[in-house]
């Protein structure tokens, strides 16, 4: 129930912090590279770079889009998470009917084309939460409550090896 000045703000705080995010990974990243991106910054960068996906016409925000993707990149080389990431990226610009800059292509490039449905299997046993965004073909039926049933759902034996 915002007013369309208040949801005008809450969107440019969005874009401000993801810019931020990216300003900010980008300094890790002139420092240290791309290739020592600690794991645990994934997320946030997975997290700014969707958000800017609905801010590429603003040249700042197109620029920590780019820069964001470098980082994801190396990170999918890394890490199986960091290579789901990516791919979610480029599931959730293709959904939105969004055209990534073309600066990105050579790094979405190889993803898709070598994605395949046993990546989704493994990164479902590790990460149970980007199977159901990859699996679904509607991002609603990724929601929270339902991962959480099935997490709960879950019957883990801890008896050892």
């Amino acid at each position: 129930d915002l007013s369309p000045e208040e949801y005008q703000s809450v969107k440019e705080i969005r874009f401000t912090a993801a810019r931020e995010v990216g300003r900010l990974i980008d300094v890790h990243r002139s420092l240290w590279g791309s290739d020592r991106i600690p794991a645990a910054s994934m997320h946030t960068c997975s997290m700014a770079e969707n958000t800017l996906l609905e801010d590429l016409d603003n040249p700042a925000s197109r620029k920590a889009f780019i820069d964001l993707c470098v980082v994801s990149k190396a990170a999918a080389r890394l890490w199986p998470l960091g290579k789901a990431m990516l791919r979610a990226l480029q599931v959730a610009a293709k959904e939105l009917a969004v055209t990534l800059p073309s600066e990105t292509d050579a790094l979405f490039s190889d993803i898709e084309s070598n994605w395949s449905p046993r990546e989704t299997k493994d990164i479902s046993s590790k990460y149970p939460n980007f199977a159901i965004y990859l699996k679904s073909k509607n991002s609603n039926e990724a929601e929270l409550d339902t991962f959480l049933e099935k997490w709960d759902a879950l019957q883990i034996d801890d008896s050892g090896p």
